[in-house]
C-alpha cells in the first residue's frame, strides 16, 4: 500500500515538473495555461480534457501577439529564404529562444505577463540560431475570465514601440491562433446581413494567401461535433488569413483575424480578444451581445498608389489612392510636410480593392489636385485617412517638386497648336541665352 502511495506521489511529481513552465488559472469550465519559456504565450485552453491549442513548437504556434512592418518585406514561409524583416513574436525566434518573461503574476482569475520579445528572424539583424535579438516593443498580456459566460477568456493585448523608427501601417497578428488538427473546420458568417443570426458557412480546406469573408468580426475552428474554439476581434476588418499542417506528425490550423496597425515612435497598440472555449453556436450568441458594448479603436486602411517615391513633380499633380474602414470613412486630408493643403474627393469606385477585399466596399478611392507651383525642392505628400470617430492613419511618399535638371532650360508652351516637331531656336546672339541641352513641354 505504501508503495503505490509513492508510486503515485512521484507520478504526480514528474507531472508538476513536467509543466513548472506553464502557469494556469480555471474557473470550474474552462481551464487556461500560458507558457512562461516563451513569452507567456496562451499555450492551453481545455475542453473536455483536451487541450486545443497546438504547441508543436513553443515559439511559433500557439495564441499569441506579433508585429509587422507595412513596408516590411517578408516571404511566404517565415523567414526560409532570409528575407524576413521587422517581426517582434511573443513566443521567441524561428530557430526556438523563447522571449524572457519580465514580469508575471497570476491570481486565482487572471494571469499578467510581460516580455519583450524576439525578432522571428534574428538573421539579418545581428543575431541567429543560440543569439536571438530582442525587438523594439514591450508585449503586455491580462488574460481574465468574463463573468456572464464561463467558457469565455478576455485577453487584453498591449504593444509599446519605445523604438524611435517608424513602421508603417499593416496587418498585425492580433492574434496568432494555431490550434490542433482535429479543429479543421472553419466557420463564420459571411452573408449580407449580419447581426441577424444568418446561416454560417463552414470550410473544410484552409489555403495559404485566401482573404476568407468573416461579417461579424469572430470565427472559429471546431471539430465534427461543432467544438473548438471562437475568436471574437472587436477591431478587425471583414476577413481573416489562414492556412492548414497537414503532415501526419504535425497537424494543425491556423488563422488570423485582418487587424491593422503602424507602430511609429512611442506608438502603443492596445486591445482586446474573446475566447470562446466550446460550442461555435453559443459563442456566437456572446459575441451578439459583446458587440454592443464596442468601442471603435481601428484605423483605417489603405493606399497612397500616386505619386510614387522619387517621382518628380511639376505642375498639377493628381494625389491618389484608396482608404476604407472597418466601421465607416469620414474623410481623406492631403498633407505637405506636415501640414494640410487640402481633402481629397472620396468614393471613387475601386473593384480591384474590393476584389480581395472581402466585405470592403467598392467605392474607396480618392483624388486629390495638388498645385506644386508654390514649392521646390524635396517634399513629403501624405494621405491622411479618418474614420467616423477619428482614428486615423496615414501613407506618405517622398518627392521632388519643381527640381531643374542641371544644365538645361525647361520650355513651357501653353494653348499653342503646332505640327510637329516644333523647332525652337535659340540664337547666343540674342537676348536668350542657354546652355544645351534644352528641354521643352509643350501643353
Amino acid at each position: 500500500m505504501i508503495k503505490t502511495l509513492l508510486i503515485i506521489l512521484l507520478l504526480l511529481l514528474l507531472s508538476v515538473t513536467a509543466h513548472a513552465s506553464v502557469s494556469r488559472i480555471s474557473n470550474g469550465t474552462v481551464t487556461v495555461g500560458v507558457e512562461l519559456n516563451c513569452g507567456g504565450t496562451i499555450s492551453e485552453l481545455w475542453l473536455d480534457g483536451t487541450n486545443i491549442v497546438n504547441n508543436y513548437d513553443c515559439t511559433g504556434r500557439q495564441v499569441q501577439a506579433a508585429a509587422y512592418d507595412g513596408i516590411g518585406s517578408y516571404d511566404s514561409c517565415a523567414g526560409c529564404t532570409g528575407n524576413w524583416e521587422w517581426n517582434p513574436v511573443q513566443g521567441g525566434d524561428r530557430h526556438g529562444a523563447g522571449s524572457v518573461v519580465l514580469e508575471h503574476a497570476t491570481t486565482a482569475n487572471s494571469i499578467y505577463i510581460k516580455t519583450r520579445p524576439y525578432e522571428w528572424f534574428p538573421d539579418n539583424k545581428g543575431g541567429g540560431p543560440g543569439a536571438p535579438v530582442p525587438s523594439d516593443v514591450f508585449i503586455e498580456q491580462w488574460i481574465t475570465f468574463v463573468s456572464i459566460d464561463p467558457r469565455a477568456v478576455k485577453v487584453r493585448w498591449k504593444i509599446t514601440h519605445f523604438g524611435t523608427d517608424n513602421h508603417l501601417l499593416s496587418t498585425q497578428e492580433l492574434p496568432a491562433v494555431y490550434v490542433n488538427g482535429e479543429y479543421n473546420r472553419l466557420v463564420r458568417y459571411t452573408g449580407n446581413a449580419p447581426w441577424t443570426n444568418g446561416a454560417t458557412t463552414v470550410l473544410s480546406t484552409v489555403q495559404q494567401g485566401v482573404n476568407y469573408h468573416t461579417a461579424e468580426k469572430w470565427q472559429a475552428f471546431v471539430n465534427n461535433q461543432d467544438k473548438g474554439l471562437t475568436v471574437y476581434v472587436p477591431g478587425q476588418y471583414s476577413w481573416l488569413v489562414g492556412f492548414q499542417g497537414t503532415n501526419a506528425a504535425d497537424q494543425f490550423n491556423y488563422f488570423t483575424p485582418f487587424y491593422v496597425y503602424a507602430f511609429g515612435p512611442g506608438s502603443v497598440m492596445d486591445d482586446e480578444v474573446y475566447l470562446f472555449i466550446g460550442d461555435y453556436a453559443a459563442a456566437r450568441n456572446m459575441v451578439y451581445q459583446l458587440e454592443k458594448s464596442f468601442v471603435d479603436k481601428t484605423p483605417p486602411f489603405g493606399f497612397l498608389d500616386s505619386p510614387v517615391p522619387g517621382q518628380s513633380l511639376i505642375g498639377n499633380v493628381t494625389v491618389s489612392g484608396w482608404a476604407f474602414d472597418n466601421v465607416a470613412m469620414s474623410h481623406v486630408e492631403i498633407l505637405l510636410d506636415d501640414a494640410v493643403v487640402g481633402i481629397a474627393t472620396y468614393g471613387q469606385a475601386r473593384p480591384d480593392v474590393a476584389a480581395v477585399s472581402p466585405g470592403a466596399p467598392i467605392n474607396t478611392g480618392y483624388f486629390y489636385a495638388l498645385d506644386t507651383s508654390k514649392y521646390t525642392g524635396a517634399h513629403v505628400i501624405t494621405a491622411r485617412a479618418i474614420d467616423s470617430v477619428g482614428n486615423a492613419s496615414s501613407r506618405s511618399v517622398s518627392v521632388n517638386i519643381n527640381v531643374k535638371p542641371p544644365n538645361s532650360v525647361i520650355i513651357s508652351l501653353n494653348n499653342i497648336k503646332a505640327p510637329n516637331p516644333v523647332i525652337i531656336s535659340l540664337n547666343n546672339n540674342t537676348a536668350i541665352k542657354a546652355p544645351n541641352p534644352v528641354m521643352i513641354t509643350v501643353k
